[in-house]
């Protein structure tokens, strides 16, 4: 649940206290997760400490033209990000976290995990889709229950 000063800044015209968007891209193959920050100065929150990078997150949600997925947008000013992201062998996840930059250790919003499915890049930037990890939307079966095929559900 956000706090009382989180929605305050959220809603301000302007503020001294920025929103800090936290990235963690892991995988079993890393030796150790990939942590940025959209910020210019690093950022230390709960003990690990997150670089500055510039990306952009664009969450997942509903629009005129239907649902949206989520997606980043990474400045590729080191390749080393985009080298580690295609040398995995399976997806890696990704959380997205906001918090405060006065206390980055409260986290105000938490996305739930993501995995880059697919990456892209050129030299200017990445960009990835991200999918829910959580399989709500996926169907429990291959098998459509109608009443010509299960008659006795529909009694």
């Amino acid at each position: 649940m956000p706090t009382a000063t989180f929605t305050h800044e959220l809603q301000a015209d302007t503020s001294d206290d920025p929103l800090l968007t936290l990235l963690t891209i892991d995988h079993a193959d890393l030796a150790e997760p990939m942590r940025l920050v959209m910020d210019r100065v690093a950022c230390i929150s709960r003990g690990a400490t997150f670089n500055p990078y510039p990306f952009e997150f664009a969450a997942p949600g509903d629009g005129d033209e239907g649902s949206t997925a989520a997606r980043i947008v990474i400045d590729n000013i080191d390749r080393r990000i985009i080298e580690t992201i295609r040398a995995l062998s399976t997806p890696p996840t990704v959380l997205v976290e906001i918090v405060l930059g006065s206390d980055p250790d409260a986290v105000e919003e938490s996305f739930p995990p993501f995995e880059i499915r697919a990456a892209s890049g050129d030299r200017m930037q990445i960009s990835a889709d991200l999918t829910d990890i959580d399989d709500d939307g996926e169907a429990a079966t291959r098998f459509h229950f109608v009443p010509s095929m299960a008659p006795a559900l529909f009694n």
